[in-house]
């Protein structure tokens, strides 16, 4: 169906030429295997804006056919990307880069505690001998 949509960022070259009369949108089958990751197959369509009724955050990453594209944010709140013209298998994850950022300085400031109580033990222990 048709629907206007603006989007926050200019669209790519490749996707200003979709059809704009007569256009068929093809067969959609929605999955959500886990809660960061949602899948959409597109069986058939002619190309054109695939418009996500989630949430776009900053963290949303997207591959179409396994190669990465860019997941721009329509409707000030959506996520939008472009389909290309036939069967497409349209994955997003998402991947938050303060969630590394926060395992690895949780995965370091483990690694400092064992490392200061096996020090700590170690000077009581070799304390206990002289």
């Amino acid at each position: 169906p048709r629907h206007a949509t603006s989007l926050s960022a200019p669209s790519p070259p490749d996707a200003r030429n979709f059809p704009v009369d007569n256009f068929v949108a093809g067969n959609i089958e929605v999955t959500r295997p886990a809660p960061n990751r949602f899948n959409v197959l597109v069986q058939g369509g002619q190309g054109g804006w695939l418009v996500m009724h989630e949430q776009w955050y900053p963290g949303w990453r997207a591959k179409i056919n396994g190669e990465p594209v860019q997941l721009l944010r329509a409707d000030h709140a959506l996520r939008a990307l472009p389909l290309p013209p036939g069967d497409a298998l349209v994955e997003t994850v998402y991947e938050p880069g303060s969630l590394r950022l926060g395992l690895f300085c949780s995965f370091g400031a483990l690694l400092l505690t064992c490392w200061l109580a096996w020090r700590g033990r170690y000077k009581r222990t070799g304390a206990r001998s002289i």
